[in-house]
């Protein structure tokens, strides 16, 4: 469980494989370090450090006083601790993708597809599938930048045609 290796879990697992899971990894590694200039997915695997620590603490207090723990809380520390594993996982696919260029960024979305969007943009214009190269994701954007392209040609032109303006492709 360090920056390049997120935990492997899944709602499929009863908590005791879980727990054996975790425990195997961090003896075999030691807890992640912020760098100086951190990543996302620095920033990732440190979130998921610590909501693994939260359920741990959680399941052993469980254990050592059945009852002690709330079922719902310690499924929702498991789920939550479950889900910064996942988005590390995501982010590190992306990070192993390279730069996609073209002022455009890939971002998790679920667990088939990535969204593309626009640099520094809240929202993605796209989903597209995993598992591309590069030149895939740069082909798709630039597909989409061709069809934008052509769609305000279309639209410039029907509105000089409504408007009876000359230049109107009929």
């Amino acid at each position: 469980m360090n920056v390049h290796n997120p935990l492997p879990l899944n709602d499929g697992l009863a908590d005791a494989e879980v727990e054996t899971i975790i425990l195997e990894q961090m003896a075999a590694c030691d807890a992640p370090v912020l760098p100086a200039v951190p990543t996302e997915a620095d920033l990732a695997a440190i979130a998921a450090y610590k909501l693994t620590q939260a359920w741990m603490r959680l399941f052993e207090q469980e254990r050592a006083v059945p009852g002690s723990v709330e079922y719902g809380e310690l499924f929702d520390a498991r789920s939550c601790m479950q889900q910064a594993h996942c988005y590390h996982g995501d982010l590190l696919e992306i990070a192993g993708i390279g730069d996609i260029g073209l002022r455009w960024e890939l971002r998790p979305y679920d667990t088939a597809r990535f969204e593309l969007a626009p640099n520094g943009a809240d929202d993605g214009l796209m989903t597209v599938p995993r598992g591309l190269p590069a030149a895939a994701y740069r082909a798709i954007i630039q597909a989409y930048g061709l069809g934008e392209e052509h769609g305000k040609v279309d639209l410039q032109s029907d509105m000089r045609r409504l408007l009876g303006l000359s230049g109107a492709v009929v």
